[in-house]
């Protein structure tokens, strides 16, 4: 995979695996990483200056976390274990995570504020976090690459609805650290095939993380404490 095909690779229908994006990243050289940092910073900009799609008249359209087929796969997986009634994903940006676990069998629905400078897929909803939570009350909740100090991830687990938390990011770097207070449990299993944008960058950051937290609330909508909440989860 060469740098023009990288910048694309989620615009087809199929995955590649995970060896094949992991040499994409290693053989990336200091001058693509650059190019690739500084048309993906004018996506995340909110200053309303032209796109870098808009001034080339094509589109830039990646992921965070660069998705693999295994990546997925596992993650599909780990979802299904949880056999769940409604399944919503927070803060989805572009929305391929969605995108690609709709065709390992996850009926998910992709939601976002559209704050950013992104080509969203038409199916990512415009809703805040809290408008996503009220409108479909979901029992498990997707959060991905939170901003850091974030605690919207809290507060998801704190909504009565709410039985699961799949969360991913990087402790230390991403959304609230009280969010570790809590007992989870890490999906090694698909952390083993975690990749993200930090990857590309060589940037200092957190530790990787994926995981499952379980929602704070009992059945009869009251909090567990932090104490009472390891004892269920």
């Amino acid at each position: 995979m060469n740098k023009e095909d990288f910048l694309i690779y989620l615009e087809k229908d199929e995955l590649p695996n995970y060896i094949e994006v992991k040499n994409a990243v290693d053989s990336l050289t200091t001058y693509d990483k650059k190019k690739i940092l500084d048309e993906i910073s004018t996506y995340y900009s909110k200053s309303g200056n032209q796109s870098f799609a808009e001034r080339n008249g094509k589109k830039l359209r990646l992921s965070y976390q660069l998705l693999n087929k295994e990546f997925v796969e596992n993650l599909a997986d780990e979802i299904k274990k949880l056999n769940p009634k409604k399944v919503i994903e927070l803060n989805a940006g572009v929305g391929y995570l969605s995108r690609f676990l709709q065709r390992y069998g996850i009926d998910i629905i992709p939601t976002d504020s559209h704050n950013w400078n992104f080509d969203y897929n038409e199916d990512v909803e415009k809703l805040t976090y809290e408008q996503a939570l009220e409108k479909y009350n979901p029992d498990v909740v997707i959060q991905s690459w939170e901003m850091p100090g974030a605690k919207g991830s809290i507060k998801s687990l704190e909504y009565p609805s709410v039985r699961h938390l799949i969360w991913i990011g990087e402790k230390g770097n991403c959304g609230s650290g009280d969010l570790f207070d809590y007992s989870h449990r890490i999906l090694e299993r698909v952390g083993k095939y975690s990749l993200s944008i930090n990857d590309i960058l060589y940037r200092s950051h957190g530790d990787p993380c994926i995981g499952i937290w379980k929602g704070l609330k009992d059945e009869d909508g009251k909090i567990h404490s932090k104490e009472i909440q390891q004892v269920h989860a």
